[in-house]
């Protein structure tokens, strides 16, 4: 994974958790543009993900499969969960959900093969 990409995932998940954040904060239905963004930030994801099977091996491969794993299926998981849902508290899980995603990506790029 290159780190310029990694950075944009990461402050893109930060953007879509301070979005769904504060409409959960306000009260606000869901914002129109959350569920494109999800998708967006899945497909930046799976790219990630691709790039990085492509690259040369980490020095903790166990480890590093498990945050790769988990970067591409927390969206998804957490996208069926809430897709009806349209309260509160849908939002603030969502938010929390893109924190997570931009946390495991700052691990995976940590974990990732060691630099030379």
């Amino acid at each position: 994974m290159t780190a310029p990409f990694g950075a944009a995932v990461v402050l893109y998940g930060v953007l879509l958790a301070v979005l769904a954040g504060w409409s959960a904060v306000v009260g606000r239905p869901r914002p129109g543009a959350l569920p494109a963004g999800l998708v967006v930030l899945e497909g930046a994801l799976l790219v990630q993900a691709g790039v990085d099977l492509a690259g040369p091996r980490a020095a903790e491969p166990g480890v590093h499969l498990g945050y790769l794993v988990t970067s591409v299926v927390l969206l998804p998981v957490a996208g069926t969960a809430f897709a009806r849902d349209r309260g509160r508290w849908a939002c603030a899980a969502l938010a929390a959900v893109c924190v997570a995603v931009a946390v495991v990506t700052v691990r995976l790029h940590a974990t990732g093969a060691p630099r030379a």
